[in-house]
């Protein structure tokens, strides 16, 4: 009974490996890492990370709607299914992006009086509730023992401010030993995994728990363009700024390989070749990010890491963002 039973946990763990080869990279590369602290790395990292789960629900007017109306009359589709498009920026849930070797999650959260929950949302449009999330980055540390994660929690409406305490407990009842204090600051990746604390957690709001970290941990930076060039011009630059003046103090660097829609980009959707959603459009920019490391920065010889501390994609999943950023290690 044993041997039968451990024959199918080893079937199960190379069906696991086969799917996710990246699933423990910080392990694989320990050798490498170890000793190295997050100001020393770059973590690949999804942008809107909970809109692989949207809903019908919206919590604002979408600044596009106008124009998502024309385009639905003209395409003769219904508009949520045009909202529903342009909001979702990754097609996969919390769980399989860690397994994917996503090291940095960018959390966008709201409270939803009807619910009486924290959830997750993408600009005007509500995900999944946060404790799926807190449910699967647990599941993931329970496994990968030697990862080390950074949520950023973020975009709060200013009214959720009185049911801070609830999220502060929830997240607590979840990850709360695997929280690296604040006060400690950067130490080395060994540090932290002989500790049993592999996760920085970043909350929009003051508080005196030294658990969550500060909002300001992380450095934003994004083009804001929906246009290829513009958007690498400026990651471009970003990136010998990082290489020629890296962050002081207890903060990380984060570059935004992503194309973000404007009105334009929503009306151009109708026309022949032009994308019709943002995994679309996200496409465009995870392939560029390959060519332009392969041709710009390998032959070169920058140092690693020139792609900042973190480094956030859309549509991870067909997106080669693991393998860039540990090329240069």
């Amino acid at each position: 009974m044993l041997l039968a039973l451990s024959s199918i946990l080893l079937v199960v763990q190379a069906v696991v490996i086969q799917k996710f080869p990246s699933h423990n990279w910080m392990e694989q590369r320990w050798d490498q890492i170890s000793n190295k602290t997050l100001k020393e790395l770059t973590l690949p990292g999804t942008h809107d990370s909970g809109s692989w789960s949207v809903t019908s629900t919206l919590i604002d007017v979408p600044p596009f709607l106008n124009e998502m109306i024309k385009v639905a009359d003209e395409l003769g589709i219904p508009v949520g299914q045009i909202v529903d498009g342009w909001a979702r920026s990754q097609t996969h849930d919390f769980y399989d992006q860690l397994m994917f070797g996503i090291r940095f999650l960018d959390v966008r959260i709201i409270y939803d009086p009807i619910m009486g929950a924290w959830r997750t949302h993408h600009g005007v449009v509500l995900g999944a509730n946060v404790e799926v999330l807190l449910g699967h980055v647990r599941k993931f540390l329970q496994s990968n023992t030697k990862e080390v994660l950074f949520l950023e929690f973020s975009h709060p409406d200013p009214t959720n401010a009185t049911n801070q305490g609830d999220l502060e407990s929830l997240i607590t009842s979840y990850l709360g030993k695997y929280l690296f204090p604040a006060s400690k600051g950067f130490v080395p990746v060994q540090e932290m995994i002989a500790a049993g604390q592999n996760v920085i957690l970043t909350l929009p709001f003051g508080n005196s728990n030294d658990k969550f970290w500060p909002h300001s941990t992380s450095i934003n930076s994004y083009a804001n363009s929906p246009v290829l060039p513009t958007m690498e011009a400026y990651n471009v630059k970003k990136a010998q700024e990082f290489a020629m003046n890296r962050p002081t103090g207890q903060q990380l660097f984060k570059m935004s390989w992503t194309l973000t829609p404007s009105v334009e980009t929503i009306l151009e959707m109708v026309l022949p070749g032009h994308p019709q959603t943002l995994l679309e459009l996200a496409n465009i920019a995870d392939k560029d990010l390959v060519s332009w490391y392969t041709s710009q920065i390998e032959p070169k010889h920058f140092s690693y890491p020139i792609l900042g501390n973190i480094l956030i994609i859309d549509h991870y999943d067909v997106s080669a963002i693991v393998d860039i950023v540990t090329r240069g290690m």
